[in-house]
Protein backbone atom coordinates (compact mmCIF):
# COMPACT_ATOMS: atom_id res chain seq x y z
CA UNK A 1 0.00 0.00 0.00
CA UNK A 2 2.83 2.39 0.86
CA UNK A 3 4.43 1.71 -2.52
CA UNK A 4 1.15 2.40 -4.32
CA UNK A 5 0.73 5.69 -2.44
CA UNK A 6 4.26 6.77 -3.42
CA UNK A 7 3.63 5.90 -7.07
CA UNK A 8 0.34 7.77 -7.00
CA UNK A 9 1.94 10.87 -5.46
CA UNK A 10 4.69 10.80 -8.08
CA UNK A 11 2.20 10.38 -10.92
CA UNK A 12 0.04 13.24 -9.70
CA UNK A 13 3.08 15.60 -9.68
CA UNK A 14 3.58 15.20 -13.41
CA UNK A 15 2.74 18.34 -15.38
CA UNK A 16 -0.09 18.28 -17.87
CA UNK A 17 1.09 17.64 -21.42
CA UNK A 18 1.32 20.54 -23.87
CA UNK A 19 1.25 24.33 -23.41
CA UNK A 20 -0.91 24.26 -20.28
CA UNK A 21 1.61 22.13 -18.44
CA UNK A 22 4.45 24.59 -19.18
CA UNK A 23 2.89 27.29 -17.00
CA UNK A 24 0.97 25.07 -14.60
CA UNK A 25 2.03 22.95 -11.71
CA UNK A 26 0.95 19.45 -10.78
CA UNK A 27 -1.67 17.78 -12.89
CA UNK A 28 -3.78 16.67 -9.87
CA UNK A 29 -2.60 18.60 -6.79
CA UNK A 30 -5.53 17.42 -4.66
CA UNK A 31 -4.52 13.77 -5.19
CA UNK A 32 -0.87 14.57 -4.49
CA UNK A 33 -1.81 16.17 -1.18
CA UNK A 34 -4.20 13.33 -0.27
CA UNK A 35 -1.54 10.70 -1.08
CA UNK A 36 1.04 12.46 1.08
CA UNK A 37 -1.42 12.70 3.99
CA UNK A 38 -2.26 9.02 3.58
CA UNK A 39 1.45 8.14 3.68
CA UNK A 40 1.86 10.01 6.95
CA UNK A 41 -1.22 8.31 8.36
CA UNK A 42 0.00 4.89 7.21
CA UNK A 43 3.38 5.34 8.88
CA UNK A 44 1.69 6.32 12.14
CA UNK A 45 -0.33 3.09 12.31
CA UNK A 46 0.77 0.18 14.58
CA UNK A 47 3.08 -2.32 12.91
CA UNK A 48 1.29 -5.41 14.25
CA UNK A 49 1.04 -7.77 11.24
CA UNK A 50 -1.99 -9.63 12.58
CA UNK A 51 -4.01 -6.41 12.95
CA UNK A 52 -2.80 -4.86 9.70
CA UNK A 53 -5.89 -5.52 7.48
CA UNK A 54 -8.42 -4.46 10.12
CA UNK A 55 -6.46 -1.28 10.90
CA UNK A 56 -6.24 -0.36 7.21
CA UNK A 57 -9.96 -1.04 6.77
CA UNK A 58 -10.75 1.61 9.38
CA UNK A 59 -8.32 4.13 7.86
CA UNK A 60 -10.42 6.24 5.53
CA UNK A 61 -7.52 8.37 4.36
CA UNK A 62 -5.83 5.37 2.71
CA UNK A 63 -8.59 3.91 0.56
CA UNK A 64 -10.18 7.29 -0.20
CA UNK A 65 -7.16 8.54 -2.14
CA UNK A 66 -7.22 5.47 -4.40
CA UNK A 67 -10.89 6.08 -5.18
CA UNK A 68 -10.08 9.71 -6.01
CA UNK A 69 -7.37 8.51 -8.38
CA UNK A 70 -9.80 6.19 -10.19
CA UNK A 71 -12.41 8.93 -10.52
CA UNK A 72 -9.99 11.04 -12.58
CA UNK A 73 -10.24 8.37 -15.37
CA UNK A 74 -6.58 9.11 -16.10
CA UNK A 75 -5.22 5.78 -17.37
CA UNK A 76 -1.99 5.59 -15.32
CA UNK A 77 -3.59 6.90 -12.14
CA UNK A 78 -6.60 4.64 -12.62
CA UNK A 79 -4.32 1.62 -12.94
CA UNK A 80 -2.58 2.50 -9.67
CA UNK A 81 -5.91 3.10 -7.94
CA UNK A 82 -7.57 -0.07 -9.24
CA UNK A 83 -4.52 -2.16 -8.37
CA UNK A 84 -4.49 -0.82 -4.82
CA UNK A 85 -8.25 -1.31 -4.35
CA UNK A 86 -7.95 -4.88 -5.64
CA UNK A 87 -5.20 -5.62 -3.12
CA UNK A 88 -7.18 -4.06 -0.26
CA UNK A 89 -10.27 -6.09 -1.15
CA UNK A 90 -8.32 -9.34 -1.54
CA UNK A 91 -6.74 -8.86 1.92
CA UNK A 92 -9.98 -7.66 3.60
CA UNK A 93 -8.31 -4.31 4.30
CA UNK A 94 -11.17 -2.08 3.16
CA UNK A 95 -14.51 -1.39 4.81
CA UNK A 96 -17.92 -1.90 3.14
CA UNK A 97 -18.53 1.87 3.16
CA UNK A 98 -16.83 2.77 -0.17
CA UNK A 99 -18.08 -0.29 -2.08
CA UNK A 100 -20.98 1.51 -3.86
CA UNK A 101 -18.47 4.06 -5.23
CA UNK A 102 -16.12 1.22 -6.20
CA UNK A 103 -18.86 -0.50 -8.22
CA UNK A 104 -19.59 2.70 -10.14
CA UNK A 105 -15.87 3.15 -10.82
CA UNK A 106 -15.62 -0.40 -12.19
CA UNK A 107 -18.52 0.20 -14.58
CA UNK A 108 -16.97 3.44 -15.80
CA UNK A 109 -13.56 1.87 -16.33
CA UNK A 110 -15.03 -1.03 -18.27
CA UNK A 111 -16.02 1.56 -20.88
CA UNK A 112 -12.46 2.90 -21.16
CA UNK A 113 -11.10 0.96 -24.13
CA UNK A 114 -7.56 0.60 -22.88
CA UNK A 115 -6.47 -3.00 -22.44
CA UNK A 116 -4.55 -2.66 -19.11
CA UNK A 117 -7.44 -0.73 -17.51
CA UNK A 118 -10.04 -3.27 -18.60
CA UNK A 119 -7.91 -6.21 -17.44
CA UNK A 120 -7.39 -4.61 -14.02
CA UNK A 121 -11.15 -3.91 -13.86
CA UNK A 122 -11.91 -7.61 -14.39
CA UNK A 123 -9.36 -8.60 -11.79
CA UNK A 124 -10.95 -6.23 -9.25
CA UNK A 125 -14.44 -7.55 -10.02
CA UNK A 126 -13.32 -11.11 -9.34
CA UNK A 127 -11.57 -10.10 -6.09
CA UNK A 128 -14.77 -8.47 -4.83
CA UNK A 129 -16.87 -11.52 -5.71
CA UNK A 130 -14.36 -13.75 -3.91
CA UNK A 131 -14.39 -11.62 -0.74
CA UNK A 132 -16.85 -11.00 2.07
CA UNK A 133 -17.67 -7.67 0.42
CA UNK A 134 -19.47 -9.36 -2.48
CA UNK A 135 -22.93 -7.92 -3.32
CA UNK A 136 -25.73 -9.57 -1.38
CA UNK A 137 -28.67 -8.34 -3.43
CA UNK A 138 -29.67 -9.40 -6.94
CA UNK A 139 -29.12 -5.87 -8.30
CA UNK A 140 -25.52 -5.81 -7.10
CA UNK A 141 -24.82 -9.29 -8.50
CA UNK A 142 -26.34 -8.28 -11.85
CA UNK A 143 -24.23 -5.12 -11.86
CA UNK A 144 -20.97 -7.03 -11.32
CA UNK A 145 -21.71 -9.80 -13.80
CA UNK A 146 -22.97 -7.30 -16.37
CA UNK A 147 -19.54 -5.63 -16.43
CA UNK A 148 -17.89 -8.93 -17.36
CA UNK A 149 -20.53 -9.92 -19.90
CA UNK A 150 -20.38 -6.56 -21.69
CA UNK A 151 -16.59 -6.74 -21.95
CA UNK A 152 -16.93 -10.25 -23.37
CA UNK A 153 -19.53 -9.12 -25.90
CA UNK A 154 -17.81 -5.90 -27.01
CA UNK A 155 -16.13 -6.20 -30.43
CA UNK A 156 -13.87 -3.25 -29.55
CA UNK A 157 -12.06 -5.10 -26.76
CA UNK A 158 -8.76 -6.91 -27.30
CA UNK A 159 -8.59 -10.70 -27.44
CA UNK A 160 -6.85 -10.79 -24.06
CA UNK A 161 -9.80 -8.90 -22.53
CA UNK A 162 -12.27 -11.34 -24.09
CA UNK A 163 -10.30 -14.31 -22.75
CA UNK A 164 -9.98 -12.80 -19.26
CA UNK A 165 -13.67 -11.85 -19.18
CA UNK A 166 -14.68 -15.40 -20.08
CA UNK A 167 -12.43 -16.86 -17.37
CA UNK A 168 -13.70 -14.31 -14.82
CA UNK A 169 -17.31 -15.18 -15.62
CA UNK A 170 -16.70 -18.89 -15.15
CA UNK A 171 -15.27 -18.29 -11.70
CA UNK A 172 -17.92 -15.71 -10.80
CA UNK A 173 -20.84 -17.96 -11.75
CA UNK A 174 -19.29 -20.85 -9.81
CA UNK A 175 -18.94 -18.57 -6.74
CA UNK A 176 -22.61 -17.55 -6.94
CA UNK A 177 -23.82 -21.15 -6.99
CA UNK A 178 -21.31 -22.18 -4.31
CA UNK A 179 -22.83 -19.54 -2.03
CA UNK A 180 -26.33 -20.81 -2.80
CA UNK A 181 -25.21 -24.28 -1.70
CA UNK A 182 -23.84 -22.88 1.55
CA UNK A 183 -26.77 -20.59 2.36
CA UNK A 184 -29.38 -23.25 1.55
CA UNK A 185 -27.57 -25.84 3.66
CA UNK A 186 -26.74 -28.09 0.70
CA UNK A 187 -23.05 -28.42 1.56
CA UNK A 188 -21.60 -29.10 5.03
CA UNK A 189 -18.56 -26.86 4.78
CA UNK A 190 -17.86 -23.31 3.66
CA UNK A 191 -15.78 -23.36 0.50
CA UNK A 192 -16.08 -19.65 -0.31
CA UNK A 193 -16.25 -16.52 1.88
CA UNK A 194 -19.72 -15.30 2.82
CA UNK A 195 -20.65 -11.92 4.22
CA UNK A 196 -21.01 -11.30 7.94
CA UNK A 197 -24.74 -10.70 7.40
CA UNK A 198 -25.16 -14.20 5.95
CA UNK A 199 -23.75 -15.72 9.14
CA UNK A 200 -26.65 -14.26 11.11
CA UNK A 201 -29.28 -17.05 11.52
CA UNK A 202 -32.06 -14.45 11.26
CA UNK A 203 -30.77 -13.05 7.96
CA UNK A 204 -32.86 -13.89 4.91
CA UNK A 205 -30.73 -15.24 2.08
CA UNK A 206 -33.44 -15.34 -0.57
CA UNK A 207 -31.72 -12.60 -2.59
CA UNK A 208 -28.72 -14.83 -3.33
CA UNK A 209 -30.96 -17.69 -4.46
CA UNK A 210 -33.06 -15.33 -6.57
CA UNK A 211 -29.90 -14.00 -8.24
CA UNK A 212 -28.93 -17.58 -9.13
CA UNK A 213 -32.36 -18.20 -10.66
CA UNK A 214 -32.23 -15.04 -12.75
CA UNK A 215 -28.66 -15.79 -13.82
CA UNK A 216 -29.53 -19.32 -14.98
CA UNK A 217 -32.58 -18.01 -16.83
CA UNK A 218 -30.42 -15.43 -18.64
CA UNK A 219 -27.84 -18.08 -19.55
CA UNK A 220 -30.64 -20.09 -21.15
CA UNK A 221 -31.72 -16.98 -23.07
CA UNK A 222 -28.15 -16.39 -24.33
CA UNK A 223 -27.86 -20.05 -25.34
CA UNK A 224 -31.08 -19.60 -27.35
CA UNK A 225 -29.53 -16.68 -29.24
CA UNK A 226 -31.53 -14.03 -27.36
CA UNK A 227 -30.53 -11.07 -25.18
CA UNK A 228 -30.28 -11.45 -21.40
CA UNK A 229 -32.90 -9.19 -19.74
CA UNK A 230 -31.63 -9.37 -16.15
CA UNK A 231 -27.95 -8.93 -17.01
CA UNK A 232 -28.84 -6.38 -19.72
CA UNK A 233 -26.40 -8.01 -22.09
CA UNK A 234 -26.78 -8.22 -25.86
CA UNK A 235 -26.56 -11.45 -27.78
CA UNK A 236 -23.41 -13.53 -27.11
CA UNK A 237 -22.01 -16.57 -28.96
CA UNK A 238 -24.23 -19.53 -28.09
CA UNK A 239 -21.17 -21.72 -27.51
CA UNK A 240 -20.08 -19.70 -24.46
CA UNK A 241 -23.56 -19.77 -22.91
CA UNK A 242 -23.87 -23.53 -23.47
CA UNK A 243 -20.46 -24.05 -21.88
CA UNK A 244 -21.55 -22.02 -18.83
CA UNK A 245 -24.83 -23.96 -18.55
CA UNK A 246 -23.04 -27.30 -18.71
CA UNK A 247 -20.52 -26.17 -16.08
CA UNK A 248 -23.27 -25.04 -13.68
CA UNK A 249 -25.35 -28.20 -14.17
CA UNK A 250 -22.45 -30.60 -13.71
CA UNK A 251 -20.83 -28.89 -10.70
CA UNK A 252 -24.00 -27.82 -8.86
CA UNK A 253 -26.49 -30.58 -9.63
CA UNK A 254 -27.51 -30.65 -5.95
CA UNK A 255 -29.01 -27.16 -6.30
CA UNK A 256 -31.33 -28.24 -9.12
CA UNK A 257 -32.24 -31.53 -7.46
CA UNK A 258 -32.97 -29.93 -4.07
CA UNK A 259 -34.57 -26.51 -4.67
CA UNK A 260 -38.04 -26.51 -6.31
CA UNK A 261 -37.57 -23.20 -8.16
CA UNK A 262 -34.42 -24.46 -9.85
CA UNK A 263 -36.10 -27.77 -10.65
CA UNK A 264 -38.88 -25.88 -12.42
CA UNK A 265 -36.28 -24.08 -14.53
CA UNK A 266 -34.90 -27.46 -15.59
CA UNK A 267 -38.26 -28.66 -16.84
CA UNK A 268 -39.19 -25.32 -18.36
CA UNK A 269 -36.59 -23.05 -19.92
CA UNK A 270 -33.72 -25.52 -20.16
CA UNK A 271 -35.79 -28.43 -21.48
CA UNK A 272 -37.28 -26.22 -24.19
CA UNK A 273 -33.81 -24.94 -25.15
CA UNK A 274 -32.31 -28.42 -25.50
CA UNK A 275 -35.31 -29.83 -27.35
CA UNK A 276 -35.29 -27.02 -29.90
CA UNK A 277 -31.50 -27.09 -30.34
CA UNK A 278 -31.34 -30.86 -30.84
CA UNK A 279 -33.99 -30.80 -33.54
CA UNK A 280 -32.80 -27.69 -35.34
CA UNK A 281 -30.86 -28.03 -38.58
CA UNK A 282 -29.50 -24.54 -39.05
CA UNK A 283 -27.49 -23.84 -42.16
CA UNK A 284 -24.33 -21.98 -41.16
CA UNK A 285 -21.40 -20.68 -43.18
CA UNK A 286 -18.76 -21.44 -40.52
CA UNK A 287 -18.78 -25.22 -40.10
CA UNK A 288 -15.99 -25.11 -37.50
CA UNK A 289 -18.07 -22.79 -35.28
CA UNK A 290 -21.10 -25.05 -35.76
CA UNK A 291 -19.02 -28.05 -34.67
CA UNK A 292 -17.94 -26.33 -31.44
CA UNK A 293 -21.50 -25.27 -30.67
CA UNK A 294 -22.93 -28.71 -31.42
CA UNK A 295 -20.35 -30.47 -29.27
CA UNK A 296 -21.15 -28.22 -26.31
CA UNK A 297 -24.84 -28.89 -26.86
CA UNK A 298 -24.17 -32.65 -26.75
CA UNK A 299 -22.16 -32.26 -23.55
CA UNK A 300 -25.01 -30.32 -21.96
CA UNK A 301 -27.51 -33.01 -22.97
CA UNK A 302 -25.19 -35.67 -21.56
CA UNK A 303 -24.95 -33.79 -18.24
CA UNK A 304 -28.74 -33.39 -18.02
CA UNK A 305 -29.34 -37.10 -18.68
CA UNK A 306 -26.63 -38.12 -16.23
CA UNK A 307 -27.71 -35.91 -13.31
CA UNK A 308 -31.40 -35.19 -13.83
CA UNK A 309 -32.93 -38.24 -15.51
CA UNK A 310 -35.24 -38.79 -12.51
CA UNK A 311 -36.45 -35.19 -12.55
CA UNK A 312 -36.78 -34.93 -16.34
CA UNK A 313 -37.74 -38.49 -17.14
CA UNK A 314 -39.90 -37.77 -20.20
CA UNK A 315 -37.50 -35.16 -21.54
CA UNK A 316 -34.51 -37.50 -21.21
CA UNK A 317 -36.37 -40.18 -23.13
CA UNK A 318 -36.91 -37.71 -25.97
CA UNK A 319 -33.27 -36.52 -25.89
CA UNK A 320 -31.94 -40.07 -26.12
CA UNK A 321 -34.40 -41.03 -28.85
CA UNK A 322 -33.37 -38.02 -30.94
CA UNK A 323 -29.67 -38.81 -30.47
CA UNK A 324 -30.09 -42.49 -31.34
CA UNK A 325 -32.07 -41.75 -34.49
CA UNK A 326 -29.59 -39.08 -35.56
CA UNK A 327 -26.91 -41.78 -35.86
CA UNK A 328 -29.00 -43.47 -38.54
CA UNK A 329 -29.59 -40.29 -40.53
CA UNK A 330 -27.50 -38.43 -43.06
CA UNK A 331 -25.57 -36.20 -40.66
CA UNK A 332 -21.87 -35.29 -41.04
CA UNK A 333 -19.31 -37.62 -39.53
CA UNK A 334 -18.37 -35.11 -36.82
CA UNK A 335 -22.00 -34.98 -35.69
CA UNK A 336 -22.09 -38.77 -35.31
CA UNK A 337 -18.84 -38.69 -33.34
CA UNK A 338 -20.25 -36.15 -30.88
CA UNK A 339 -23.37 -38.28 -30.40
CA UNK A 340 -21.26 -41.39 -29.85
CA UNK A 341 -19.29 -39.54 -27.18
CA UNK A 342 -22.55 -38.85 -25.33
CA UNK A 343 -23.73 -42.47 -25.58
CA UNK A 344 -20.36 -43.70 -24.37
CA UNK A 345 -20.61 -41.53 -21.23
CA UNK A 346 -24.14 -42.75 -20.54
CA UNK A 347 -23.22 -46.41 -21.05
CA UNK A 348 -20.42 -46.13 -18.49
CA UNK A 349 -22.81 -45.17 -15.65
CA UNK A 350 -24.22 -48.38 -14.12
CA UNK A 351 -26.81 -46.64 -11.92
CA UNK A 352 -28.05 -44.54 -14.84
CA UNK A 353 -28.31 -47.52 -17.21
CA UNK A 354 -30.26 -49.48 -14.61
CA UNK A 355 -32.64 -46.55 -14.06
CA UNK A 356 -33.17 -46.06 -17.80
CA UNK A 357 -33.89 -49.74 -18.30
CA UNK A 358 -36.36 -49.87 -15.40
CA UNK A 359 -38.02 -46.62 -16.48
CA UNK A 360 -38.29 -47.32 -20.21
CA UNK A 361 -37.22 -50.74 -21.54
CA UNK A 362 -39.11 -52.73 -18.92
CA UNK A 363 -42.25 -50.81 -19.92
CA UNK A 364 -41.93 -51.29 -23.66
CA UNK A 365 -39.87 -48.24 -24.73
CA UNK A 366 -36.52 -49.76 -25.66
CA UNK A 367 -34.16 -46.88 -24.96
CA UNK A 368 -31.20 -48.88 -23.59
CA UNK A 369 -31.61 -51.65 -26.16
CA UNK A 370 -31.75 -49.13 -29.02
CA UNK A 371 -28.53 -47.54 -27.75
CA UNK A 372 -26.78 -50.90 -27.80
CA UNK A 373 -28.20 -51.74 -31.23
CA UNK A 374 -27.02 -48.50 -32.82
CA UNK A 375 -23.53 -48.88 -31.26
CA UNK A 376 -23.36 -52.46 -32.52
CA UNK A 377 -24.29 -51.38 -36.03
CA UNK A 378 -21.50 -48.82 -36.10
CA UNK A 379 -18.96 -51.45 -35.06
CA UNK A 380 -20.34 -54.07 -37.44
CA UNK A 381 -20.30 -51.60 -40.34
CA UNK A 382 -16.54 -51.15 -39.96
CA UNK A 383 -15.89 -54.71 -41.12
CA UNK A 384 -18.30 -54.42 -44.06
CA UNK A 385 -16.48 -51.63 -45.90
CA UNK A 386 -14.43 -53.87 -48.17
CA UNK A 387 -11.10 -52.31 -49.08
CA UNK A 388 -11.26 -49.58 -46.42
CA UNK A 389 -11.81 -52.02 -43.54
CA UNK A 390 -8.17 -52.79 -42.75
CA UNK A 391 -7.11 -49.15 -42.59
CA UNK A 392 -9.97 -48.25 -40.26
CA UNK A 393 -9.27 -51.20 -37.95
CA UNK A 394 -5.57 -50.28 -37.83
CA UNK A 395 -6.50 -46.78 -36.62
CA UNK A 396 -8.90 -48.31 -34.07
CA UNK A 397 -6.11 -50.50 -32.71
CA UNK A 398 -3.83 -47.45 -32.40
CA UNK A 399 -6.50 -45.59 -30.43
CA UNK A 400 -6.76 -48.46 -27.95
CA UNK A 401 -2.98 -48.55 -27.63
CA UNK A 402 -3.07 -44.85 -26.72
CA UNK A 403 -5.86 -45.52 -24.24
CA UNK A 404 -3.78 -48.26 -22.58
CA UNK A 405 -1.02 -45.66 -22.10
CA UNK A 406 -3.44 -43.27 -20.39
CA UNK A 407 -3.99 -40.94 -23.36
CA UNK A 408 -7.53 -39.52 -23.47
CA UNK A 409 -9.34 -39.74 -26.78
CA UNK A 410 -10.06 -36.36 -28.30
CA UNK A 411 -11.10 -35.79 -31.91
CA UNK A 412 -9.05 -33.44 -34.06
CA UNK A 413 -11.53 -30.70 -34.94
CA UNK A 414 -9.76 -29.81 -38.19
CA UNK A 415 -9.64 -33.41 -39.40
CA UNK A 416 -13.30 -33.93 -38.48
CA UNK A 417 -14.36 -31.57 -41.26
CA UNK A 418 -12.34 -33.47 -43.84
CA UNK A 419 -13.45 -36.91 -42.64
CA UNK A 420 -11.48 -39.93 -43.87
CA UNK A 421 -10.48 -43.30 -42.47
CA UNK A 422 -8.89 -41.88 -39.31
CA UNK A 423 -12.08 -40.13 -38.25
CA UNK A 424 -14.23 -43.13 -39.24
CA UNK A 425 -11.98 -45.18 -36.99
CA UNK A 426 -12.55 -42.71 -34.16
CA UNK A 427 -16.29 -43.24 -34.49
CA UNK A 428 -15.85 -47.03 -34.51
CA UNK A 429 -13.58 -46.85 -31.43
CA UNK A 430 -16.18 -44.79 -29.55
CA UNK A 431 -18.93 -47.26 -30.47
CA UNK A 432 -16.73 -50.20 -29.42
CA UNK A 433 -15.91 -48.56 -26.12
CA UNK A 434 -19.62 -47.86 -25.59
CA UNK A 435 -20.37 -51.57 -25.99
CA UNK A 436 -17.56 -52.51 -23.61
CA UNK A 437 -18.91 -49.94 -21.13
CA UNK A 438 -22.30 -51.69 -21.30
CA UNK A 439 -20.56 -54.99 -20.59
CA UNK A 440 -18.75 -53.44 -17.59
CA UNK A 441 -22.02 -51.92 -16.41
CA UNK A 442 -23.72 -55.33 -16.44
CA UNK A 443 -20.78 -56.80 -14.53
CA UNK A 444 -21.00 -54.01 -11.93
CA UNK A 445 -24.71 -54.67 -11.47
CA UNK A 446 -24.00 -58.41 -11.15
CA UNK A 447 -21.44 -57.66 -8.46
CA UNK A 448 -23.96 -55.47 -6.66
CA UNK A 449 -26.65 -58.15 -6.88
CA UNK A 450 -24.46 -60.97 -5.61
CA UNK A 451 -22.75 -59.02 -2.80
CA UNK A 452 -25.45 -56.97 -1.02
CA UNK A 453 -24.44 -54.89 1.99
CA UNK A 454 -26.54 -56.18 4.88
CA UNK A 455 -28.04 -53.85 7.45
CA UNK A 456 -26.14 -54.07 10.79
CA UNK A 457 -27.81 -56.49 13.28
CA UNK A 458 -28.03 -53.72 15.87
CA UNK A 459 -30.21 -51.61 13.51
CA UNK A 460 -32.46 -54.60 12.79
CA UNK A 461 -32.91 -55.31 16.53
CA UNK A 462 -33.70 -51.65 17.15
CA UNK A 463 -36.34 -51.66 14.39
CA UNK A 464 -37.90 -54.84 15.75
CA UNK A 465 -38.09 -53.39 19.28
CA UNK A 466 -39.81 -50.32 17.84
CA UNK A 467 -42.30 -52.55 16.05
CA UNK A 468 -43.13 -54.44 19.27
CA UNK A 469 -44.10 -51.14 20.88
CA UNK A 470 -47.01 -50.86 18.41
CA UNK A 471 -50.36 -52.57 18.69
CA UNK A 472 -50.45 -56.32 18.03
CA UNK A 473 -51.84 -56.04 14.48
CA UNK A 474 -49.54 -53.19 13.46
CA UNK A 475 -46.54 -54.96 14.97
CA UNK A 476 -47.30 -58.12 13.03
CA UNK A 477 -47.38 -56.19 9.73
CA UNK A 478 -44.21 -54.31 10.65
CA UNK A 479 -42.27 -57.42 11.57
CA UNK A 480 -43.47 -59.18 8.43
CA UNK A 481 -42.02 -56.37 6.32
CA UNK A 482 -38.72 -56.67 8.16
CA UNK A 483 -38.18 -60.34 7.53
CA UNK A 484 -35.87 -59.42 4.65
CA UNK A 485 -33.08 -56.94 4.99
CA UNK A 486 -33.54 -53.81 2.79
CA UNK A 487 -30.15 -54.42 1.20
CA UNK A 488 -31.20 -57.95 0.27
CA UNK A 489 -34.43 -56.65 -1.24
CA UNK A 490 -32.44 -54.11 -3.26
CA UNK A 491 -30.11 -56.86 -4.48
CA UNK A 492 -33.10 -58.91 -5.63
CA UNK A 493 -34.43 -55.93 -7.59
CA UNK A 494 -31.04 -55.39 -9.21
CA UNK A 495 -30.86 -59.08 -10.07
CA UNK A 496 -34.28 -59.00 -11.71
CA UNK A 497 -33.31 -55.98 -13.84
CA UNK A 498 -29.96 -57.55 -14.68
CA UNK A 499 -31.59 -60.79 -15.78
CA UNK A 500 -33.91 -58.91 -18.12
CA UNK A 501 -31.09 -56.76 -19.52
CA UNK A 502 -28.86 -59.76 -20.15
CA UNK A 503 -31.61 -61.60 -22.00
CA UNK A 504 -32.40 -58.54 -24.12
CA UNK A 505 -28.83 -57.50 -24.99
CA UNK A 506 -26.57 -60.52 -25.21
CA UNK A 507 -27.16 -61.33 -28.89
CA UNK A 508 -26.73 -57.68 -29.88
CA UNK A 509 -23.45 -57.53 -27.94
CA UNK A 510 -22.04 -60.82 -29.17
CA UNK A 511 -22.03 -60.11 -32.90
CA UNK A 512 -19.94 -56.89 -33.00
CA UNK A 513 -17.55 -58.03 -30.29
CA UNK A 514 -16.90 -61.38 -31.96
CA UNK A 515 -16.45 -59.80 -35.38
CA UNK A 516 -14.03 -57.25 -33.98
CA UNK A 517 -12.08 -59.88 -32.07
CA UNK A 518 -11.55 -61.91 -35.24
CA UNK A 519 -10.44 -58.94 -37.38
CA UNK A 520 -8.46 -56.49 -35.23
CA UNK A 521 -4.71 -56.72 -34.68
CA UNK A 522 -3.36 -54.98 -31.62
CA UNK A 523 -2.58 -56.18 -28.15
CA UNK A 524 -4.46 -53.40 -26.30
CA UNK A 525 -7.79 -53.77 -28.10
CA UNK A 526 -7.65 -57.57 -28.02
CA UNK A 527 -7.04 -57.49 -24.26
CA UNK A 528 -9.99 -55.13 -23.77
CA UNK A 529 -12.24 -57.37 -25.85
CA UNK A 530 -11.16 -60.48 -23.93
CA UNK A 531 -11.81 -58.68 -20.63
CA UNK A 532 -15.25 -57.86 -21.99
CA UNK A 533 -15.88 -61.54 -22.74
CA UNK A 534 -14.72 -62.43 -19.24
CA UNK A 535 -16.97 -59.83 -17.61
CA UNK A 536 -20.01 -60.88 -19.60
CA UNK A 537 -19.60 -64.57 -18.85
CA UNK A 538 -19.41 -63.63 -15.15
CA UNK A 539 -22.67 -61.70 -15.58
CA UNK A 540 -24.31 -64.66 -17.32
CA UNK A 541 -23.30 -66.88 -14.43
CA UNK A 542 -24.81 -64.47 -11.92
CA UNK A 543 -28.22 -64.54 -13.64
CA UNK A 544 -28.11 -68.19 -14.79
CA UNK A 545 -28.20 -67.17 -18.47
CA UNK A 546 -26.88 -70.46 -19.84
CA UNK A 547 -27.60 -69.74 -23.52
CA UNK A 548 -25.81 -66.39 -23.45
CA UNK A 549 -22.88 -67.83 -21.49
CA UNK A 550 -22.46 -70.77 -23.87
CA UNK A 551 -22.69 -68.52 -26.93
CA UNK A 552 -19.90 -66.24 -25.65
CA UNK A 553 -17.73 -69.21 -24.68
CA UNK A 554 -18.30 -70.79 -28.11
CA UNK A 555 -17.31 -67.50 -29.77
CA UNK A 556 -14.16 -67.40 -27.65
CA UNK A 557 -13.34 -70.96 -28.66
CA UNK A 558 -13.84 -70.07 -32.33
CA UNK A 559 -11.42 -67.19 -31.95
CA UNK A 560 -8.85 -69.40 -30.16
CA UNK A 561 -9.06 -72.09 -32.85
CA UNK A 562 -8.94 -69.52 -35.66
CA UNK A 563 -12.40 -70.34 -36.99
CA UNK A 564 -14.55 -67.84 -38.85
CA UNK A 565 -16.60 -65.62 -36.55
CA UNK A 566 -20.27 -66.47 -36.14
CA UNK A 567 -22.52 -64.54 -38.50
CA UNK A 568 -25.85 -65.59 -37.04
CA UNK A 569 -27.64 -62.54 -35.76
CA UNK A 570 -26.32 -60.09 -38.34
CA UNK A 571 -29.62 -59.99 -40.18
CA UNK A 572 -31.46 -59.58 -36.89
CA UNK A 573 -29.18 -56.66 -35.97
CA UNK A 574 -29.74 -54.99 -39.33
CA UNK A 575 -33.51 -55.25 -39.09
CA UNK A 576 -33.96 -54.34 -35.41
CA UNK A 577 -37.45 -52.90 -34.88
CA UNK A 578 -37.85 -49.21 -34.27
CA UNK A 579 -34.68 -48.13 -36.08
CA UNK A 580 -33.88 -47.60 -39.77
CA UNK A 581 -31.79 -50.46 -41.08
CA UNK A 582 -28.95 -48.96 -43.09
CA UNK A 583 -26.15 -46.90 -41.60
CA UNK A 584 -25.18 -43.68 -43.40
CA UNK A 585 -22.64 -44.26 -46.19
CA UNK A 586 -19.07 -43.76 -45.07
CA UNK A 587 -16.48 -41.85 -47.13
CA UNK A 588 -14.20 -44.24 -48.90
CA UNK A 589 -16.54 -47.24 -48.81
CA UNK A 590 -20.08 -48.46 -49.10
CA UNK A 591 -22.50 -48.74 -46.20
CA UNK A 592 -23.89 -52.00 -44.88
Amino acid sequence: VESDLKNLAAESRRAEPGFAGYFGGAQHPEIKDAAERALLKLRSLPTDTALGPSILASCEEVWKVFIMACETKHSRMSLIGLSAIQKLVANEAISPEPMPRVLIILKQHADIYEEPVQLKTLQTVLSILQSKLHPEDEEGVSFMLGICFRLLASPRCADSVHTTAAATLRQAVALIFDRICILEGLTPHTRVPISDNAKDPNWKHGEATKAGLLLFNDLCALASGQAAPWLQVPVLPRAFALDMLECVLSNHAVVFNSLPNFERLLGGRLASLLMTSLRSERAVDDEAAEMVERRLLMRTVSTVVKHFSRVLQTECEIYLTVLIKSLEQDFPLWHRIFVLEVLRVICSDAHLIRFLYDAFDSKGTTVVRDMVVVLARHVHSAVQLGEGMEEILEHVARLYTQKAKGVEWSPDMELLVAGGAQQEAFAVALATDGLLCIVDTLAALADQATKPQATPPQSQAQSQSQALALSTEEAACKLADMQEDPAVLEAKMVLATLRAMTAALWETLLLPLSVLLSHVQGEAIVLDLLKGYQSFTFTCGAVDAADARDAFLASLCDYTLGSNPPTAGAARLASSPGLPSPLPPSPGGAGT
